[in-house]
């Protein structure tokens, strides 16, 4: 039920209860919100019990169903209030739960594209390296001598000056060579 309607429905029975309090008289003023009628019910019962004894069964029999509608009707317009502010706060939960779903799918998006940025990185950057160790590998291989090899090292090492991966690539080929050498390996 729809708040707007809710309100309506509201409005409609305090229209009763005005035209209830009028029929009746001497009974207290309608409260201003619709959460503050409870009292006003228990209040108006006492009264219709105290004047109950003044009155005629019948009259008392019919005010006391007339009072019985509009309390019950009340009754019902309050439970669905609460009902509606209930699906309102289920509906908040579970708007904040896809929320921080949403965030969790973006931040989770956020690292598979670093992830994916740093492997096209490396991949870009292994071949280039692979091919140059291939291609170190081949230089140092021909060196017989480690007086040879310790010349190639140096000028490899300052031919990637500004690289220090394929310098690290470059000692460790000029170290396993020059095992090979020592050792006397073809």
């Amino acid at each position: 039920m729809p708040r707007q309607r809710l309100e309506t429905e509201y409005q409609a029975l305090r229209g009763s209860l005005i035209e209830f309090r009028v029929e009746i008289g001497g009974l207290p003023a309608l409260p201003e919100r619709p959460i503050d009628y409870e009292g006003w019910f228990q209040d108006v019962k006492k009264r219709i019990e105290m004047r109950s004894e003044k009155r005629t069964l019948i009259e008392h029999v019919e005010m006391a169903k007339r009072f019985n509608e509009l309390h019950s009707q009340w009754l019902q317009l309050a439970h669905t209030n609460y009902e509606l502010s209930r699906v309102n706060a289920r509906a908040s939960v579970e708007d904040a739960k896809i929320k921080l779903e949403l965030k969790e799918i973006e931040v989770e998006m956020e690292k598979l594209d670093a992830q994916l940025s740093q492997l096209r990185e490396s991949k870009l950057a292994k071949p280039r390296q692979t091919s140059e160790e291939e291609r170190l590998r081949g230089v140092f291989h021909r060196a017989e001598t480690i007086a040879t090899l310790n010349r190639i090292q140096k000028e490899e090492i300052a031919r990637h000056s500004d690289d220090p991966d394929v310098q690290d690539i470059i000692t460790r080929i000029a170290d396993a060579e020059r095992e090979r050498i020592v050792e006397g390996r073809k």
